[in-house]
Parts: structure tokens; C-alpha cells; sequence
């Protein structure tokens, strides 16, 4: 793992919560399009295929793992967009022939034409994530996306909880699944359907009733929640704006990597705090009999080296641990 700031490590040692973001952290990140439904009336209803198309023209240019699932799926070439706006945690818009059109969350979506959230989202397994998409004039389609849980992660936040942290998943996707997750994985503290904003309100929540949090996320819209919580740490295929906001980037598929961080940076504040007691020992009974004649300068200097050496060979036993614990 990547270290950026000095005091990632001892922030991370004193960390009671961690906050988790789902998708490309929890989960695999390489999501893929399971079913295409589209959407309005017969006459303007586009095939699924075209569906995909014009989908991956809005979807394009963001690094989002259902992006670039869609964009994955879609047959090329696409249409030119225009105009395209990115809306961290919500969306994309983006206009075609004068029309604007926009995908991402169906709440988000509905904006656009003025609709209600269509029907067929009631249907949807909750193990799946829905996009939806479309433009001023009704609905396009719905997408609907699989994620597999990471490899290792229910591992690993069974060994946050045995260290004693609160383990908390804040996702904006929809509740269905988010829970869903959230069960497989053994954590309590959920909140879906979270844009950015919400993210940020939910860590100084936490940090206001007394928390030291660090945030794990991956994506633009985890940017602002990265950028206020005491440690911020970014998963190996992190975008280039979280690894920049993250005081601590892991390898790709490094998930197990952080317990060992967390052990290793208690680990490593225990044997500070030890030294600076016994520091402080040695000068409080040193210093007086110095003064008072009953220390020659010759003992003060063995005694100084001694404390020295004392010192280092506490701290060298964090080398001798073992490498699986240490960070």
C-alpha cells in the first residue's frame, strides 16, 4: 500500500469507524449488463440494442464501473453526444440532435422528463443494480447491472469488527441491493441511495458524535466524504481524483491489505507510546541524580546510549513481526 501523508498511520491506529462505499470497493467492480428493457410507447420504442448504443455514447467518458460495463456491452460505433455533464453519484446528461437525455439513477432520470419512476423497477431482483435512461420526451430504458461481492471482503470486515471498529456501507445505489450487500457482508450500518453530499453529512455525522473515521471508496462521488474523514484511503483502481484525495491508496484487489495496515499502525503507536514512557522515566530519575552528583558524566553517557539502543530494539520487534500483519 501507498502511504501520501505522514500521519495516515497514526490517524488509522486511532480509527473507531470505517466507511465503506459499494460499488469497485466491496464489490468486484466489473460489473456487467444482464438485461436490456426498453422502455415507451410502440411506435418510438428503440430495440435493446440501440438501447446500449445510445447509452454508451452517454457513458463514454466516465471511469464508473457500470459505466464502463455499458460501454462494454454496447455495439460501436456510437452517436455523437453532445454537451455531456457528469453528476457524481447520479448520473450523465447529455443532449442528441437538441434532445437532452440522461442516465444513471432512476430518481435522477425522472427529472428529466417529469415522470414517475416507471413500474418496472418494482420487479427488479434485489441483487441487481438499475440504470435507467431518458430524454425530455419519456422513458428510454432500463438497464440491469450484476457486481460480484470482492473476493476477501467478508474477511476482512470480520477482522475490522474483531479489532473493535463499527463498519458502516453508505452506497448510492438503491436500497434493495444495498442491504443485500450490506447483510452478505455483516454490516449493520447502511444508508443507500446516498449522492455525494449525503456522504460527506453521513462522515461528519459520525466525527461529530466523537468517531475517527476513515473512508474507503473508490469513485468521483466519494471524492467530497474522502476528503473530510481523518483517513482517507482509495482502492487499487481507484479513479485519478480519489487516489488524489486519499492519504492512503491500496494494491488493486488489496482489500486484505488494510487489516494489516490497521494492525500494523496500532502496532506501531503501541511501541511509540512505550518509548516515549520509558523516555520520560529514564530523564525524571536521571536527570535529579545528575544534578546532585551521584551520576558522573561517564555514566550519563552509557546510560544515554543504553536508553538509545533500548529504544531502537523496541521499535525493531514491529520488523520481526510476521508479514502477514504487518502494513
Amino acid at each position: 500500500m501507498l502511504v501520501t501523508h505522514g500521519d495516515a498511520l497514526e490517524n488509522l491506529a486511532r480509527t473507531t469507524d470505517f466507511v465503506f462505499d459499494k460499488t469497485g470497493t466491496l464489490t468486484a467492480g466489473t460489473a456487467r449488463v444482464t438485461e436490456v428493457i426498453p422502455l415507451g410507447a410502440d411506435g418510438t420504442r428503440r430495440t435493446a440494442a440501440q438501447c446500449l448504443v445510445l447509452a454508451a455514447a452517454l457513458e463514454a467518458a466516465s471511469e464508473h464501473p457500470v459505466a464502463r460495463a455499458i460501454v462494454t456491452a454496447a455495439a460501436r460505433p456510437y452517436p455523437v453526444m453532445n454537451l455531456v455533464q457528469n453528476f457524481p453519484g447520479c448520473g450523465v446528461e447529455g443532449q442528441i440532435d437538441g434532445v437532452r437525455v440522461r442516465i444513471g439513477a432512476p430518481r435522477f432520470v425522472a427529472e428529466v422528463a417529469g415522470l414517475p419512476i416507471p413500474p418496472e423497477c418494482a420487479g427488479v431482483p434485489e441483487e441487481a443494480t438499475v440504470v435507467a435512461m431518458a430524454d425530455e420526451r419519456g422513458w428510454i430504458a432500463l438497464f440491469m447491472l450484476t457486481d460480484p461481492v470482492r473476493q476477501g471482503a467478508r474477511a476482512m470486515i470480520d477482522d475490522l469488527v474483531r479489532a473493535g471498529a463499527r463498519v458502516h456501507l453508505v452506497s448510492g445505489d438503491r436500497p434493495e441491493i444495498t442491504h443485500h450487500v450490506a447483510r452478505g457482508l455483516g454490516i449493520a450500518n447502511v444508508l443507500a441511495g446516498a449522492r455525494p453530499r449525503d456522504k460527506l453529512d453521513y462522515v461528519r455525522k459520525l466525527q461529530d458524535g466523537g468517531a475517527v473515521v476513515a473512508m474507503v471508496g473508490d469513485g468521483v462521488n466519494d471524492a467530497a466524504g474522502l476528503a473530510a474523514a481523518q483517513v482517507s484511503i482509495a482502492s487499487g483502481e481507484a479513479t485519478d481524483i480519489a487516489c488524489g484525495r486519499s492519504d492512503v491508496v491500496l494494491p488493486p484487489r488489496g482489500l486484505a491489505s488494510l487489516c494489516a495496515a490497521v494492525r500494523g499502525a496500532r502496532a506501531a503507536l503501541r511501541v511509540i507510546r512505550q518509548n516515549l514512557a520509558w523516555a520520560f522515566a529514564y530523564n525524571v530519575i536521571a536527570i535529579p541524580l545528575a544534578a546532585c552528583g551521584y551520576v558522573t558524566p561517564l555514566m550519563a553517557g552509557a546510560g544515554m546510549a543504553a536508553s538509545s539502543m533500548l529504544v531502537v530494539a523496541n521499535s525493531l520487534r514491529l520488523a520481526r513481526r510476521p508479514a502477514a500483519a504487518r502494513a
